[in-house]
């Protein structure tokens, strides 16, 4: 019953009746059924986009951060100068 959690159980759920609908709306031509059913697989794949995105998000603050600390830590003169206040000699 883990599956009832997931956003598209929805769907899931009424599949039959929605691809029932859509064969049913053939009569309106075939790029009416062709854009239904483009629209029907985006729905079932919103939870992967949206999964991708997060992970992506994270990954890219995750590197910024690693960045930071690398140049924190390399102790180059330069930023040593920068950072410290009171190492300033001129």
């Amino acid at each position: 019953m883990v599956y009832s959690l997931v956003p598209h159980a929805f769907i899931l759920d009424r599949l039959p009746t929605i691809i029932s609908l859509i064969g049913l709306s053939g009569v309106g031509g075939a790029t009416l059924l062709i854009s239904l059913l483009a629209d029907l697989i985006l729905l079932l794949g919103m939870h992967l986009w949206l999964s991708y995105s997060v992970f992506a998000a994270l990954y890219n603050w995750q590197l910024s951060n690693l960045i930071s600390l690398y140049h924190l830590f390399r102790s180059t003169q330069y930023f040593a100068r920068e950072s410290i206040p009171f190492f300033n000699t001129a």
